[in-house]
């Protein structure tokens, strides 16, 4: 048999490619359906993708027209297909997985369902919608032979058909010297918005002057966009491989990760970002209305800040802080070594069930 990862995203998807290098390595059978959004080019994973529809990119209303274009073609590429049998599949949040619980209906197919966003807490939709989507959504773990959570906090029952495999990178220093020297520089990655704490990081960069700023993602608001490149203390870079980016961020002193608690899908993130920090030895700069933020507190590992920029965030721009910042990093390494290294995680949650199913392998 066969592993087959189904995602709306492209093939540059941080987590898909933690996947996707895990399995090669493994020497695990594997492939990729995705909507390849926007122009990339820099995977190394590219012949193991099959695209089934390309453009739309992240927002407007034209989405809701992609998204109706994206699980029609979904359907219509796996319900006639012949060696269906010969997959298992690995469907990420709600669209694909609603998508192949169609499909189990006519046929039989065998599925994961993993669930990184609740998708009824995702938007805000009326209180009916959200009804029948969480009705759906228990159908399709019904379904599924195993259920992925990317946090325990997502996790509503004791079903044993549940793995945690949490949002966190490789070791990128294993087998390297580890070794560290903070700047006072802060990161901030990912999708740059409003929702994610932007404005709040671009008051507290224009009040101190001496205090850098390194920006790697993307923007989606150009007001926004410019407003930070104006400021002489910002460098801004696209999306990287992740390997790069690591090794762009290691001297930071902190990485931010807030969330605006109104969403309420915000308070629960599983934000990569947090993970990202403990494995660098750097500490995380988070919000308290975010439910991850007690692994931050339990562990001395970071800062908690207000979500809107106030007085919270002044020792953040003091002499003192490299220092602190040193101890707290150290703290979210040790958690990370003992914990949340990728491998480590897919080796002892998700290895062992495809392992009592039919082997993977290549031959």
């Amino acid at each position: 048999m066969k592993i087959r990862l189904v995602k709306s995203d492209g093939q540059s998807n941080v987590r898909l490619n933690k996947y996707f290098k895990f399995f090669t390595e493994n020497n695990i059978q594997f492939d990729f359906i995705g909507w390849q959004r926007e122009k990339e080019n820099h995977s190394p994973f590219k012949d193991n993708f099959i695209p089934l529809i390309t453009g739309g990119g992240y927002g407007g209303k034209k989405l809701i027209f992609y998204y109706l274009l994206w699980i029609m073609k979904l359907f219509l590429y796996h319900i006639f297909l012949k060696d269906l049998s010969k997959y298992k599949f690995i469907v990420i949040n709600f669209d694909s997985g609603f998508v192949l619980y169609l499909i189990s209906l006519i046929r039989k197919v065998d599925f994961i369902y993993e669930i990184r966003d609740d998708f009824s807490l995702s938007y805000n939709f009326p209180k009916w919608i959200k009804v029948i989507i969480d009705y759906l959504d228990n159908k399709i773990k019904s379904q599924s032979s195993n259920i992925i959570h990317v946090d325990e906090n997502r996790v509503l029952s004791s079903d044993k058909r549940v793995i945690i495999i949490e949002n966190s990178p490789f070791d990128f220093f294993k087998g390297k010297e580890f070794d560290k020297e903070l700047k006072h520089c802060f990161a901030i990655t990912g999708n740059i918005s409003e929702i994610r704490g932007a404005h709040s990081i671009l008051k507290f960069a224009r009040k101190n002057k001496h205090v850098d700023f390194i920006l790697a993602g993307k923007f989606y608001d150009s007001y926004l966009k410019s407003s930070f490149l104006s400021l002489g203390n910002v460098t801004y870079y696209d999306y990287m491989p992740q390997d790069k980016l690591f090794n762009l961020l290691s001297s930071c002193c902190g990485i931010f990760s807030i969330y605006d608690p109104i969403l309420e899908i915000n308070k629960k993130a599983a934000s990569n970002k947090l993970y990202d920090a403990m494995m660098l030895s750097i500490p995380v700069i988070t919000n308290i209305e975010v439910i991850n933020s007690k692994v931050v507190i339990d562990n001395v590992s970071g800062y908690i800040v207000d979500y809107e920029f106030n007085n919270t965030w002044d020792f953040l721009a003091s002499k003192e802080f490299i220092n602190d910042a040193l101890c707290k990093g150290k703290n979210g390494r040790k958690l990370y070594e003992e914990k949340y290294e990728f491998n480590k995680l897919l080796k002892t949650q998700l290895l062992p069930i495809l392992q009592n199913e039919t082997n993977y392998t290549r031959s």
